[in-house]
């Protein structure tokens, strides 16, 4: 009688060997889709973590001559587009990219968050009530995303559970980053590491630094 054909289900963690005691091994953060397409990163992917968010800004068609600067990323922050409007001369109602009302920001004075910093400093001509700025986040601070490549100067780890991430949205992630085994042959890789004519030289890079936090790679 042949022997049952048997599938493995997916789990998370399936690429990991050994393991610290409890969750010493492993952190919690947020994996970034800055991308205009959903994506399904599968556990086991390489990973690095930004310092800092990216954040610009935009002027709309305004009456008043000001400025908005000192810009920042808080964390978490929402991917997306937040909305500076004037509702005086000196004060702007700030609104997330979910349509949220997060707070007002006062004309010369640092608006520290939730979710962004910045300050709106007041020109040659007021402010009008209708005046507005844009400010459009595309990578959180201390977020996680794929690794594609490259020299490796910010914190590197291994995303422990798949993940389903909306365009342009980010989600709660476990991370492998320290004091750990793994089975390399089922890490995952971006696809522009796995599909670039330098993928050894590139895997070799990233086992590399993943050791230098004490994941081993065998």
């Amino acid at each position: 009688m042949p022997s049952p054909v048997i599938f493995e289900q997916f789990y998370d963690g399936a690429f990991m060997i050994s393991e610290a005691n409890g969750d010493l091994s492993k952190d919690t953060g947020y994996m970034d889709n800055s991308t205009g397409s959903d994506v399904l990163f599968e556990g086991g992917l390489v990973i690095v973590q930004a310092t800092a968010g990216v954040v610009t800004s935009t002027a709309g068609t305004n009456t008043g001559t000001g400025t908005v600067g000192s810009l920042s990323v808080l964390n978490p922050s929402e991917l997306g587009a937040y909305k500076l409007t004037a509702t005086s001369a000196t004060v702007f109602n700030v609104t997330a990219p979910s349509g949220d009302v997060i707070g007002n920001a006062t004309v010369g004075v640092a608006f520290a968050g939730p979710q962004v910093g910045f300050t709106i400093t007041a020109g040659g001509t007021a402010f009008v009530a209708g005046d507005s700025f844009t400010l459009n986040v595309t990578e959180q601070t201390g977020a996680w995303q794929s690794w594609t490549g490259g020299t490796i100067t910010t914190p590197i780890g291994i995303l422990y559970n798949r993940v389903w991430v909306e365009a342009g949205n980010f989600r709660k992630i476990a991370v492998v980053r320290r004091n750990a085994e793994v089975n390399q042959s089922e890490l995952q890789w971006d696809p522009a590491v796995s599909g670039s004519g330098s993928f050894a030289t590139l895997q070799a890079t990233a086992i590399a630094a993943l050791a230098t936090s004490g994941i081993i790679a065998r």
